[in-house]
């Protein structure tokens, strides 16, 4: 069974290529700049979607404009309107989608929420240490970085199970600021409350998470991680 992963151009698609392996799905990776337009007709041939990690979506392009912040990354216009326009065709055709990092900022700025540019910056209390990015402090990708709440009632809590609070990595220095509307927040973070994931309820399967749980899903203490992936792999085969 076959997915579409859109991964960005530092080409870093090999953790997420094994994580759904792992659980029984191949991948038509997209690469912008690679994969020609119209994007949405990669979708005919796959039973899902996986939007990856990477660099950031252009404040340009937010429900309120806003100029860019000096941390943000250098926009990648083709990356964003291929998301856009794959996210919103997956949605339409209530195709199993998942998103990971960047992927549960494009869900909620597809749908009408914006974002923080830079949570240290602008997230209360101001220029605290980037304990949202625990690559600035020595700590591997594949460490646990914090924990989350889950939210009873969610999809996301009901995948994981009975804990109400669950280890997770944490690699962003953006985040999700006004929630779109028709998302559910399924999760937040225990030190601060930032949104840590995402949910579209009257879809099949639409779900997103903060964290990156291809680092973490073949480890015991993160096992959580690894039940995500076969919970979209379900969806994808069902």
């Amino acid at each position: 069974m076959k997915v579409v992963l859109t991964i960005g151009r530092d080409r870093k698609e090999k953790p997420y290529v094994e994580a759904l392996k792992a659980v029984g799905l191949d991948c038509v990776v997209l690469e912008p700049g690679v994969a020609a337009e119209p994007w949405i007709h990669y979708l005919d041939e796959v039973r899902g979607l996986v939007m990856a990690g990477g660099s950031d979506i252009d404040p340009s392009l937010y429900r309120i404009p806003e100029p860019p912040h000096p941390t943000i990354d250098e926009p990648d216009a083709v990356r964003d309107h291929m998301e856009r326009a794959l996210f919103d065709s997956a949605r339409a055709k209530d195709m199993p989608i998942l998103g990971i990092c960047r992927g549960v900022q494009v869900m909620n700025w597809a749908m009408g929420g914006d974002l923080y540019q830079d949570i240290d910056a602008h997230h209360e209390p101001e220029n605290t240490q980037k304990k949202h990015r625990q690559t600035a402090y020595g700590k591997a990708r594949h460490d646990v970085g914090h924990h989350v709440r889950l939210l009873p009632g969610t999809l996301l809590h009901r995948i994981i199970g009975s804990a109400e609070e669950i280890p997770v990595n944490t690699i962003h220095h953006q985040a999700v600021k006004v929630v779109a509307p028709g998302l559910t927040v399924n999760a937040i973070s225990v030190e601060d409350g930032l949104v840590e994931g995402l949910e579209w309820t009257p879809g099949r399967f639409c779900l997103g998470v903060q964290w990156h749980p291809e680092c973490l899903w073949d480890k015991p203490q993160t096992a959580s991680s690894h039940r995500i992936f076969e919970a979209f792999s379900a969806a994808v085969k069902g």
